[in-house]
């Protein structure tokens, strides 16, 4: 119950931010709904929250950041976020016990399989 007012609370903080800085908002709303269904998937004690939250948003301001580079091409871009989601596992690693990580893992894993599954295209057969 207390996570729960603690996340409330950092959601009422974020939310109240100044929509000048709208992408950070978007990147906090992220990194918020990352580390709500973390908590929830993995169980996160009420310690392991607020650091899995730092990581998230810390890891999604990085990347909104190159998302909104003008300068960088797309496959720079692209390895750029690889490499900041590398690290936040890495980071991750030495937050979560080993079930816990073993399971992000598992779950990572299946997103990557439906990701490809979207990408590849249909095919339409004639009879």
């Amino acid at each position: 119950m207390r996570s729960m007012k603690l996340i409330l609370g950092m959601l009422l903080v974020t939310a109240g931010l100044n929509t000048a800085v709208a992408q950070e908002t978007t990147a906090q709303e992220r990194a918020q709904k990352q580390t709500e269904s973390m908590t929830t998937n993995l169980e996160l004690t009420e310690d392991q929250i607020p650091k899995v939250y730092e990581i998230n948003l810390g890891v999604n301001l990085k990347n909104e950041a190159i998302r909104n580079n003008a300068e960088m091409s797309e496959e720079s871009k692209k390895e750029a976020i690889k490499g900041n989601n590398d690290g936040r596992k890495a980071m991750l690693k030495n937050v979560l016990t080993e079930e816990q990580f073993a399971k992000y893992e598992q779950k990572e894993q299946m997103q990557i399989k439906r990701q490809e599954m979207k990408r590849v295209p249909k095919t339409i057969t004639s009879e």
